[in-house]
């Protein structure tokens, strides 16, 4: 199934490596959850992934903003021993993708207003059941 986004197609093997990163964490929430997954939901959930991040990608490359070249040679000066054969070109403007991303988020949580301790502490009263999980039983067996 191929997916467009903004005229951006994304292949199945995205997909795939999504589903491949975000299955620790599936199966450990099916464990905790005793839950019974619908038939596609992990795949679901990575399309649902990819989708957002491309959405965010796109947001944050269209921004009018200039990354300073100095923060990118600072960001690239940590990060240098470890592209192995990535070219060089390639890194410094995913090191400037990524500094946009950061600055659409901190736009995005800017008007958040922080929550007093008082306020944490009604929301959390109130909604109990949200913080309550059942009662649970682990065991492992080791085989000879």
């Amino acid at each position: 199934m191929k997916i467009t986004v903004n005229g951006e197609e994304l292949d199945a093997v995205m997909v795939q490596q999504e589903m491949e990163r975000l299955g620790p964490d599936y199966e450990r929430y099916i464990e905790e959850n005793q839950a019974d997954p619908p038939e596609g939901q992990l795949e679901e959930w990575a399309q649902e992934n990819i989708i957002e991040r491309t959405l965010m990608i796109q947001t944050a490359a269209g921004l009018d903003v200039e990354i300073p070249s100095e923060q990118i040679d600072e960001a690239f000066e940590e990060v240098k021993e470890n592209i192995g054969d990535a070219p060089e070109e390639d890194v410094r403007t995913e090191i400037a993708l990524q500094m946009k991303l950061d600055i659409l988020m901190q736009q995005a949580v800017a008007d958040v207003k922080e929550l007093t301790d008082e306020e944490l502490e009604a929301f959390y009263n109130e909604n109990l059941e949200m913080f309550v999980r059942a009662e649970q039983v682990r065991a492992s067996h080791i085989i000879k």
